[in-house]
């Protein structure tokens, strides 16, 4: 293992989009696809990228603390970062800064993706070329319910869950980004999730095909 890379997971929300109460933690809702709580499988896919694992929960959450300092995978190292309420997932992962390595990719406990070979590709291309931010995701229906990305000659446009109708809008998923570019990226995640209006970002961006995507506590699209 090594700490060049680090899979990123922000579970500090509240949870109520999945029907939890406040107390309660929608990462261990159980996957139908593994019969295991939502919060392995990101988990494990870090064994596989060969990558250590940051998990980043608010206080209040005792039941998933609880699980994963009981959780014993060999060979994995994991660290539980604990934090006070936080404004949105961006904001969870910025509390985070301190604890990034090189390379990183954030993996929603929540999503489900197919040809899981993408996460694997985005810490290459971030670790062999001037890529400084990678996402994997696909094109989908309703753009109000995802993170919509737009690639430019010259940078980037994104923004979460805009309002207006987008033709064909490219949703993101899967999210990496070298370490420096990390700040600037997630504090204008932060600023659209709470506008729903595109920011523009400068730099070196790759977009990744992912074969299915869904969303478990939406509909899959």
């Amino acid at each position: 293992m090594t700490e060049k890379r680090k899979v990123l997971i922000p579970a500090a929300g509240y949870g109520i989009r999945a029907g939890k109460k406040a107390h309660e933690s929608k990462e261990l809702l159980i996957r139908e696809t593994s019969g295991q709580p939502l919060i392995i499988e990101p988990i494990v896919s870090a064994l596989a990228l060969n990558a250590s694992v940051h998990v980043i929960i608010r206080k209040e959450k005792d039941d998933l603390a609880h699980f994963l300092q009981t959780l014993i995978l060999p060979g994995l190292p994991l660290h539980i970062q604990i934090i006070n309420a936080s404004k949105d997932w961006p904001d969870t992962l910025l509390k985070s800064q301190e604890y990034w390595a090189p390379s990183n990719l954030v993996l929603l406990p929540d999503l489900e993706w197919k040809n899981h070979s993408v996460a694997q590709d985005i810490f290459e291309i971030i670790e062999t070329t001037e890529a400084e931010t990678v996402w994997g995701g696909k094109t989908v229906e309703d753009s109000k319910s995802w993170g919509i990305v737009n690639l430019q000659k010259d940078g980037a446009q994104i923004c979460e869950k805009p309002q207006e109708k987008i033709a064909a809008p490219w949703a993101w998923g899967l999210l990496g980004f070298k370490k420096n570019r990390g700040q600037e990226l997630l504090e204008k995640l932060l600023e659209s999730s709470h506008d729903h209006q595109w920011k523009s970002l400068s730099g070196q961006f790759r977009k990744l095909e992912l074969e299915e995507m869904c969303d478990l506590t939406r509909l899959c699209r």
